[in-house]
């Protein structure tokens, strides 16, 4: 690493270099508070003559021309200055007459021979940028001068004529800074490294931002726009943030080791992994935007149109949340790209898992979390090196590992189902939902509005005579029942609170008026509402519940 004292004035004014922001760089941010500090400290020289430090700028040379010994200069750190800067001397050129103008323009803001661009800026600020240097604002509207770029020139505009060009110059050039220069030339640590410790010491870069640097940054910077383009804008698009990003790397990279990451780990683990199923970063980011195309359709089931039975499943994993099994979705879909699974099969193997699932949040059994994350990393083993994959052999797997913490069978399902706690379910939506497509095939009613207790949950007096004459026993039985699902009816909020704390005479109409088959049923098998009556409706619901999650069964 060369290190040279200098003025950003002469930094910048250096003949035969282009500046080039890499694309995996952030966007330009400086706020106009920024900049009224940045010439609070011009002005202060302007009345001292006093020098000012300005900071690191860190770069590296890309490419030199033999011949011309033009240079493209990469800018590490100190980018948001150096663009800070040259809107500063934007402002002075278009602030003076045409002879100055050309003179501060051929110096500072474009290349002598030519009137290219001297300071290339990333994919979302060049536009902007470009047109300030080429006094092209004018045909942008409001709404896209509504950024820092424009903003700032804008400001500098305004308050150009305090000073004159050369008091202005004369100020900027007493603004110090350091100038590295990385050398890629000589045995030093690799931009990458630098990057990262820099990333250490300012504000930290968040997964997604660290992954994009080290995926392009070993390519040239041609092909990086390019490669940025053609896949990482694809893959911030289709999955919409830096945090689902660094959910979907998790994924990713659960799936490639067969082992889970730890969040916050993501960046690290990739580093440190990817050789092992990629040969290079160009390799690297064509994988990832592979698979984030499967992974959008966890995000977004619903815009799934390829098969209807398959977007559903994916709606219920969803809703579910149910990310332990996304690494085995995403070779799944993997492995429909390579013709070794059809997408009917998809939804069949998707839906016993979720059975299963469900059968295990509802039992409360031990194999949820690590163990069912383990049995998804032992499948993934299994299967990846298959040349077809269907849902005979997933049960083949399923059974030949479980020693029954994962099987949940139907007598301990209704057992477990008609004890637990269905109105604090966070999946209690969910349950009503597919009960009701159970009994009426009916995809309108797909979330209720609310959840009617007909043993209400605040006791009355009415209410607790009707449980026992002993108010002890009374409110005993309230607590033990009021929240099971025999006692829970989907209805619409008006009705809800309508019925109220009412008697269950005065209840049962709109209780039949209800739209879920479910709810409609009650009055006509329940003449009175007592403990046995929620008793006989929790039993009745086991059994439904049994077919509606149904697993399948070992030797069959």
């Amino acid at each position: 690493m060369k290190a040279e004292p200098g003025s950003i004035k002469e930094f910048i004014s250096t003949q035969k270099r282009t500046f080039v922001i890499p694309v995996f760089q952030r966007q330009y941010t400086w706020t106009i508070q920024n900049c009224e500090t940045l010439i609070k400290d011009i002005e202060n020289i302007i009345l001292t003559n006093k020098r000012h430090y300005f900071g690191n700028i860190v770069f590296y040379v890309q490419e030199t021309n033999a011949i011309s010994a033009e240079s493209i200069i990469a800018l590490i750190d100190g980018q948001q200055r150096v663009t800070t800067i040259m809107l500063l001397l934007a402002a002075i050129a278009q602030n003076e007459e045409k002879e100055t103008k050309e003179s501060l323009y051929k110096t500072y803001l474009q290349i002598n021979s030519e009137e290219t661009i001297k300071l290339k800026q990333t994919l979302s600020d060049r536009d902007m940028y470009d047109a300030i240097i080429r006094e092209e604002t004018d045909k942008y509207s409001d709404s896209q001068k509504d950024c820092p770029t424009y903003k700032n020139f804008e400001y500098f505009s305004s308050i150009i004529n305090k000073h004159t060009a050369e008091e202005w110059l004369k100020a900027i050039d007493r603004l110090d800074i350091v100038s590295l220069d990385l050398d890629l030339s000589q045995d030093s640590e690799s931009p990458q490294i630098i990057f990262e410790s820099m990333n250490s010491t300012g504000k930290p870069l968040n997964t997604a931002e660290l992954m994009c640097n080290f995926l392009l940054m070993d390519i040239s910077l041609d092909a990086q726009e390019q490669y940025y383009k053609d896949n990482w804008l694809i893959i911030v698009e289709r999955l919409r943030n830096s945090e689902e990003i660094q959910k979907f790397l998790n994924t990713y990279l659960t799936l490639k080791n067969k082992v889970k990451t730890v969040n916050g780990n993501e960046y690290t683990d990739y580093k440190n992994t990817y050789k092992k199923f990629v040969n290079n970063t160009k390799e690297g980011i064509e994988d990832l935007r592979k698979y984030s195309e499967y992974y959008q359709y966890i995000l977004a089931p619903i815009k799934f149109e390829k098969n209807k039975e398959l977007s559903e499943i994916l709606q219920d994993i969803d809703e579910l949340q149910i990310s332990a099994i996304f690494p085995f979705i995403l070779l799944l879909f993997d492995f429909q790209k390579e013709n070794k699974i059809s997408y009917e099969e998809i939804a069949k193997i998707l839906n016993i898992f979720v059975n299963i699932i469900m059968r295990i949040r509802i039992s409360n059994s031990e194999a949820g979390g690590s163990y069912l994350q383990s049995f998804v990393n032992h499948l993934i083993k299994k299967i990846e090196k298959s040349k077809d994959f269907d849902e005979s052999q997933f049960e083949e797997i399923l059974f030949a590992y479980s020693d029954s913490r994962l099987i949940i069978d139907d007598k301990d399902f209704k057992d477990s189902f008609t004890k637990f706690d269905a109105y604090n379910s966070k999946n209690k939506n969910y349950l009503f939902r597919k009960l009701e497509f159970k009994l009426s095939n009916d995809r309108e009613n797909w979330k209720p509005k609310s959840i009617e207790h007909i043993l209400p949950k605040t006791l009355t007096p009415y209410w607790k005579a009707k449980l026992s004459k002993e108010d002890d026993e009374a409110i005993s039985l309230h607590s033990e029942f009021v929240h099971k699902i025999g006692n829970l009816a989907p209805m619409n909020q008006k009705d809800n609170s309508a019925n109220g704390q009412k008697p269950y005479s005065e209840k049962k109409k709109l209780l039949k008026a209800s739209s879920w088959k479910v709810t409609q049923n009650i009055p006509d098998e329940y003449g009175d509402w007592t403990i046995e009556s929620i008793k006989k409706r929790t039993k009745k619901l086991s059994e439904l519940a049994v077919k509606v999650w149904k697993i399948p069964k070992r030797g069959k």
